[in-house]
């Protein structure tokens, strides 16, 4: 795409804008954490014991068997992970979602509105519903705090996340 004004395709650019969409996981079996902080204390002392033992075969054992736990626990947990992608509902939708919607029920307005907010998995009203009433309030927030950002940020993009490079080609030299 070019920035000249006489060869840049306004047209073009427009057709081509698509609504924002934002993703965020939430977990079936949050309860598993438990789970998990007691058997990292167990490893933990096991570890111990394991060196205070001078490697005996019996404490070798047990911390194997510990860390076999936590890695079952651990991908169960990680199993139980659902992500929901939303995509923002543009004024012309939540105008056709408002009309079909019954009057004075909120519930069935705020069914139809996350079904057209979540975009995967595909999810009906009721079911729309039915999750967001069954997880627990951090991850609802979680969920919320997504569809807010969509209808009030701009669209940016964070690099944060990436390790910074160092050397004469990143300028930190």
């Amino acid at each position: 795409m070019t920035n000249s004004p006489d060869e840049f395709d306004l047209d073009g650019w427009v057709k081509g804008i698509k609504r924002p969409e934002r993703s965020v996981t939430v977990y079936q079996r949050p309860d598993i954490i438990a789970e998990l902080d007691e058997l990292e204390r167990q490893i933990k002392t096991a570890r111990r014991v394991a060196q205070d033992d001078e490697g005996s075969l019996g404490s070798k054992r047990s911390l194997r068997a510990l860390e076999g736990e936590y890695q079952r626990m651990a991908q169960e947990f990680s199993d139980s992970a659902l992500t929901i992608r939303l995509r923002l509902v543009d004024a012309d939708e939540k105008k056709r979602i408002v009309a079909k919607s019954k009057k004075g029920d909120m519930a069935d307005f705020a069914g139809r509105m996350w079904s057209a907010a979540i975009i995967s998995p595909k999810v009906t009203p009721k079911q729309a519903l039915a999750l967001l009433s069954s997880i627990d309030e951090v991850q609802l927030a979680a969920v919320q705090e997504k569809f807010d950002a969509m209808q009030a940020d701009m669209p940016s993009v964070s690099a944060d996340f990436l390790p910074r490079s160092s050397g004469r080609e990143s300028g930190t030299e």
